[in-house]
C-alpha cells in the first residue's frame, strides 16, 4: 500500500506506507500541488498544481511521462 504526501508545496513524496520508506520524490511543478491520484492499477500518478498544469508520472521510475496534459488526454491515456 502506498501514499502520496506533499510536504513542500511543489513536490510529492511517493511513500510505502508499511515502512514509511520514501520511494520517489516527484519534482516538476512550479507552484503548489493541489491534487494527486493513482490510476486504477497504481502504475501512474497524476498531479495537478496551481501552476495550471497536470503531470503524469510513472510509479516504478518516478519519472514524468507527460507534461501539461488536459483531463480528456489523461482519460484516454489511462484506458
Amino acid at each position: 500500500m502506498f501514499v502520496l504526501e506533499s510536504k513542500e508545496c511543489r513536490t510529492i513524496d511517493f511513500i510505502y506506507i508499511y515502512t514509511s520508506s520514501k520511494i520517489h520524490t516527484l519534482i516538476g511543478h512550479t507552484a503548489e500541488v493541489s491534487s494527486a491520484q493513482f490510476n486504477w492499477d497504481c502504475s501512474r500518478i497524476v498531479t495537478g498544481s496551481m501552476d495550471k498544469t497536470c503531470k503524469l508520472w510513472d510509479t516504478l521510475s518516478g519519472t514524468k511521462k507527460r507534461n501539461s496534459i488536459d483531463f480528456l488526454t489523461l482519460f484516454l491515456i489511462d484506458r
